[in-house]
């Protein structure tokens, strides 16, 4: 055999016991350690098969395990002078260790862009937050339901205005309808909820009103406070000293 022509590793240490054995018990350390660590990532795989990039871990086990092999060979050769094999195990182990790279290098940005435990904790908070105001909504909406289910016909819109209000927590709430297309065009309300009563229905000009941008956009109107600084012609939100409006789109199957 071509291991004839070589001679055993253990002479480079002049086959001094204290230095032999200080090699062995190194590597033989350190092949327990690199077949132990695959042997918890096998178990790992098989308890978390939903986890991504597992052909990665994969790698790093095969990885570990070819430099436990490695080191065996450091111990082997002292004795057995198998270059040749020990040689072309460390050529199988440089080409894994070297596709194992590439292949974390094209997943860095990936790992980069994972969020820190602080954001991912805002994240869970967001959606905490989130939750609770889903479930508040979903109270509001069922005790309006309740509210108005058994309510028909002229009473259905006052008994809306008035669960609306208390749901709600505002003092002003009505419910309006387009009186004629011509110009300038008025609104008339159905029920008007105020304060802790009901008020006399009564007729206002759209113009200078949020109604006018509900009516034009056909979307929810919002505005959280300045109102009367936004609407300064609007004398109605004067009289009821109003800061915060809200609308809903227009219904047209009303008639």
């Amino acid at each position: 055999m071509a291991s004839n022509f070589y001679i055993p590793h253990g002479h480079c240490y002049l086959w001094q016991p204290s230095l032999v054995a200080l090699h062995v018990i190194s590597n033989g350390l350190i092949v327990f350690a690199y077949f132990s660590i695959p042997a918890m990532l096998i178990y790992f795989f098989r308890q978390r098969q939903d986890l991504p990039f597992l052909n990665i871990f994969k790698l790093f086990g095969a990885f570990i395990i070819l430099c436990g092999i490695g080191h065996g060979f450091d111990i082997w050769t002292l004795w057995f002078p198998n270059y040749w094999l020990s040689g072309f195990e460390g050529a199988i182990t440089a080409a894994i260790s070297v596709y194992t790279a590439i292949v974390l290098l094209e997943i860095l940005p990936y790992f980069l862009s994972l969020k820190t435990p602080e954001k991912l904790e805002a994240v869970n908070q967001e959606l905490h937050k989130q939750i609770q105001e889903r479930q508040k909504t979903e109270e509001i909406l069922r005790a309006i339901v309740m509210g108005t289910a058994s309510v028909t016909g002229a009473d259905f819109f006052p008994a809306l205005v008035q669960n609306l209000a208390r749901c709600l927590d505002i003092p002003y709430v009505f419910v309006t309808e387009v009186v004629s297309d011509e110009q300038p065009l008025k609104l008339r309300t159905l029920a008007f909820w105020s304060q802790d009563d009901f008020a006399e229905n009564h007729e206002y000009e759209l113009e200078y009103s949020p109604c006018a941008v509900v009516l034009e956009t056909q979307k929810v109107c919002l505005y959280a406070d300045n109102l009367q600084q936004i609407f300064p012609e609007n004398q109605y939100f004067k009289q009821l000293k109003c800061e915060t409006f809200r609308n809903q789109i227009r219904l047209k199957c009303l008639k």
